[in-house]
């Protein structure tokens, strides 16, 4: 015969993490995230384009 496992409450761990403010969300910091993605994407994929297929182009 096996007894159950204790229950333990997650309330006091979650309310400190509410107080703290880390499960608001943080639109400010995933629109700036998604633009500088967005712009090094954009700068590489250039820079792709301006390096071409240079490096099988024989002298």
């Amino acid at each position: 015969m096996t007894t159950a496992p204790a229950r333990v409450s997650v309330a006091p761990p979650q309310a400190a993490v509410r107080e703290a403010g880390l499960l608001r969300p943080r639109t400010g910091h995933y629109a700036a995230e998604f633009l500088s993605t967005t712009v090094l994407m954009a700068v590489a994929g250039g820079l792709f384009r301006q390096l071409g297929d240079s490096w099988t182009r024989t002298s």
